[in-house]
């Protein structure tokens, strides 16, 4: 599971409430039997070192390091105040990106996971006050809640309507087209995309990611994270819609077998790759496989039984050692 607060970390590593860890908040036996209140909700996940954080909600930046309640949340810790009224607190950080005063929407990067402070390792301390100050359990609100995101994403600035298409520049986060928040999967560098529409939202560009049959896609990527020539979407150059990839062979059988490391799912007609990864051990079946440069692309069944729009690469199947051709030919 994640959150949109923090797409990367999936582990809650403590809850918010009552503990028996001593390192939180001493209160008294009448409040937690424990004697100790943890005033957040703690978010890990292996290897979430500078990992992205994203505010949840529209709000100013209240204060960034030093405000009542920060002590043990690092120099870093962001504090918001929404316009809803509550604090989102953001601790241990390993770099704010955002300041005092500074007008934030949600889905905004505001920090980074770190592990300043009054911390054992890299993680979010996420915390919300309805007033900063005070001793726990007073003046908490339950996180929960406020993990995801909540509100309308503002009006666009600008739109345009175009095909442009280009590669992926670094591990760029997904958003969704509809809301601009983060889904918590990444594209992998190097990925070849088309976008066909796009539009500025607070002076930045999204583009509108297309599906392997070229219709509108509901996930989009930030303009920046994709190289079109250093162009932005107004100025871009429509290239075109992507060329099919060169085919061989291809073979009608249906196959099941399992991923056996971590696998590239791709698009079925044009065989680039779409962002997405299939885990080991995940069980699929194909319907279809076909030659692409010498290499098999096996088309993956859909739940109901109909074929996919998506595919993986043979080799990174386990169906007993055989190649596609050699399964077609047990049924001749």
């Amino acid at each position: 599971m994640s959150w949109g607060v923090a797409p990367d970390l999936s582990v809650v590593t403590q809850q918010y409430g009552c503990t028996a860890f001593s390192g939180e908040w001493r209160v008294g036996q009448s409040v937690c039997s424990t004697g100790f209140f943890h005033a957040g909700i703690d978010l890990a996940e292996a290897g979430c070192c500078d990992k992205p954080l994203f505010a949840t909600r529209d709000g100013v930046v209240h204060a960034v390091g030093g405000f009542p309640g920060s002590l043990g949340l690092g120099p870093n810790a962001v504090c918001i105040k929404t316009d809803e009224g509550p604090f989102l607190i953001y601790g241990h950080c390993s770099a704010a990106h955002v300041q005092q005063g500074q007008r934030v929407s949600a889905g905004e990067h505001v920090a980074d996971v770190g592990t300043l402070g009054f911390s054992t390792g890299c993680h979010l301390h996420f915390e919300v006050r309805a007033e900063l100050g005070t001793l726990p359990p007073t003046g908490l609100l339950a996180p929960d809640q406020y993990l995801d995101f909540g509100g309308p994403p503002p009006p666009p600035d600008e739109s345009v309507v175009k095909t442009v298409t280009g590669p992926v520049v670094g591990d760029a986060p997904w958003y969704d087209w509809s809301s601009l928040t983060p889904i918590g999967q990444t594209a992998p560098s190097g990925t070849r995309v088309t976008y066909t529409e796009a539009r500025r939202v607070g002076g930045v560009w999204y583009d509108r990611i297309a599906r392997s049959d070229g219709s509108p896609g509901d996930w989009c990527l930030n303009d920046d994270n994709i190289d079109t020539g250093g162009t932005t979407p107004d100025t871009a150059v429509s290239e075109g819609p992507p060329p099919s990839a060169p085919s061989g062979q291809s073979v009608s059988v249906t196959v099941s077998g399992r991923v056996w490391r971590q696998a590239q799912w791709v698009n079925w007609s044009d065989a680039r790759p779409i962002g997405l990864t299939a885990q080991p051990n995940t069980g699929v079946t194909y319907t279809e496989a076909r030659q692409v440069n010498g290499r098999w692309l096996d088309r993956i069944r859909k739940e109901d039984g109909s074929p996919g729009d998506w595919a993986l690469w043979d080799d990174d199947l386990d169906t007993g050692g055989t190649t596609p051709d050699q399964e077609a030919a047990k049924g001749l």
